[in-house]
């Protein structure tokens, strides 16, 4: 990663950019690199059946690897501004197919990062 700020700064794209009034990227983070994690999923260990609702993709991944059921829900962002009733709504409606159910919020945690004691709330 700390060669990429070497290969970065004089790399004609960022040349181009910086003559251009854009700013110019400096780095490169790997982030996420790894290898497919074996599961074994979650139905096979319990016997039951069950979907995820987060607007997090780390989250939707962990339910994936478990074989658990990803629902949409428009507006769960996973921030401050998420649709917290219409997660209700689809997780109510999930219920009537599945035995379980994870409802992931994320708001909470985003305050913490943000120092906002008033978001937490």
């Amino acid at each position: 990663m700390l060669y990429s700020k070497e290969v970065l700064e004089n790399h004609p794209i960022n040349q181009e950019r910086i003559a251009n009034n854009k700013k110019p990227a400096n780095m490169v983070w790997l982030w996420g690199q790894g290898l497919k994690p074996s599961m074994p999923k979650f139905q096979d260990i319990f016997g039951l059946n069950g979907s995820v609702i987060t607007g997090v993709d780390l989250l939707k991944g962990i339910g994936v690897f478990a074989g658990l059921n990803n629902i949409d829900v428009p507006g769960a962002t996973g921030y401050f501004d998420t649709d917290y009733k219409a997660k209700g709504k689809y997780a109510s409606d999930a219920l009537e197919n599945n035995d379980f159910l994870f409802v992931h919020v994320e708001a909470p945690d985003e305050a913490g990062h943000a120092g906002s004691i008033e978001e937490k709330n």
